[in-house]
């Protein structure tokens, strides 16, 4: 048969094939997207919580060294959060049936349920254990204490649904990401100490530096910001990569790792404050950016990229301070770099809701909208494995 009449029959039959293919993909149940992972302080454990406010809510935990599940628990509506007591004993889910759960985090049994006003969207433990904090959709910040199942204060101010909430290491300080912008009130008093807004743009994730001295906010305008928790100041802008949902910082590295709607997690490394050794360094290859040789100038730049945020303080002020136009001018481009875009990439391949470092900071865990729980190498920055969520 000549080519020319063969030509139909085979455009037919892809058409025929592809339409077969995507009317079993039709016929196959969607399986729920991830919206919350956790690991448990100990590192022994993973959990992860699925859905949307009208369907059926799963929330699974695996063991993290046989990836194996423990268990899984379902809900008439969707778990948007969940969180790990400091003991690693038991694990908090919140639900959007107005429901805060606590279930024994290796069994799975259920050990108390706490009413709540409207939807529960975000919950976190204090370090001590003893209290709860639930976000939801009445705009508030709620205080449980956790033996008596007793509510016990209430932070107000938010004008919007409260995304994330999380204690400062001390407990004396609760941070959330209440949409309008991230709010911190003292918890003892009840008092709001600062607002943080993204100007106007939707604020989905907030969390503590580990000693607290620095807040750090991503939003839906694309980026991450670190505020000074006392003053209140912007320190640092950094511009992420699509990023806006997710929000994980790995205190010993300095790492920052931002998710979103990319189907990339991007990466941003050493923010954190240099060592002297490392501020000599710094200061030494500011030095070389006004030396008389091209190729040196050129390299000591490399350099102080390689170097990422660590490089960021000294860069600032170089790019206002140094005597030389050529330093001046140089630093402000460099620094631009390291705050325009990340360190690296890790490729998901899936939109995604949240993300977490393992408590030793060798994994890094990600909730994907299409249902899988990827965990990477952090060190080999690679895909370590992918957990499937959302079945029992």
């Amino acid at each position: 048969m000549p080519l020319s009449r063969c030509v139909p029959f085979v455009c037919a039959a892809i058409v025929l094939a592809s339409l077969t293919a995507a009317s079993a993909r039709a016929d196959e149940p969607r399986r729920p997207g991830v919206r919350a992972v956790a690991f448990s302080p100990n590192g022994k454990l993973l959990a992860a919580s699925t859905s949307e406010p009208k369907e059926h809510g799963f929330v699974t935990v695996w063991e993290v060294a046989t990836r194996r599940p423990l268990f899984t628990r379902s809900a008439e509506k969707g778990l948007p959060d969940v969180a790990f007591s400091p003991d690693s004993k038991t694990l908090a889910v919140a639900g959007y049936d107005h429901t805060l759960r606590l279930y024994d985090a290796v069994t799975g049994e259920l050990r108390r349920t706490f009413q709540h006003p409207k939807e529960v969207r975000s919950v976190a433990f204090s370090p001590d254990g003893k209290t709860l904090a639930t976000g939801g959709y009445d705009n508030a910040v709620r205080l449980w204490d956790r033996a008596t199942g007793k509510e016990t204060r209430v932070l107000t101010g938010a004008a919007m649904w409260v995304y994330a909430v999380s204690f400062s290491p001390d407990g004396t300080l609760l941070l959330a990401a209440t949409g309008d912008g991230a709010r911190l009130w003292d918890v003892h008093t009840g008092q709001e100490r600062h607002v943080w807004t993204h100007g106007g743009s939707l604020v989905r994730r907030a969390i503590f530096s580990p000693a607290a001295r620095q807040v750090l906010t991503a939003g839906w305008d694309e980026t991450v910001r670190v505020w000074d928790a006392k003053s209140g100041e912007m320190r640092v802008r950094l511009r992420t990569y699509g990023g806006g949902e997710g929000l994980a910082y790995a205190p010993s590295s300095g790492t920052l790792a931002v998710c979103g709607f990319s189907l990339k997690v991007g990466l941003y490394l050493a923010l954190r404050v240099p060592t002297r050794a490392e501020g000599e360094q710094i200061r030494a290859l500011l030095a070389k950016l006004d030396d008389e040789d091209y190729e040196v100038r050129e390299a000591a730049g490399k350099k102080l990229l390689h170097l990422g945020l660590l490089a960021e303080r000294e860069l600032r002020k170089a790019a206002k301070e140094s005597k030389s136009a050529e330093v001046r001018l140089r630093c402000r481009k460099l620094r631009a770099r390291l705050l325009g875009e990340p360190s690296d990439l890790l490729s998901a391949g899936s939109e995604l809701e949240g993300i977490v470092f393992s408590p030793d900071e060798k994994l890094l865990a990600a909730a994907g909208k299409d249902g899988d729980v990827r965990l990477w190498d952090v060190a080999a920055r690679k895909e370590w494995a992918r957990l499937l969520s959302g079945t029992e």
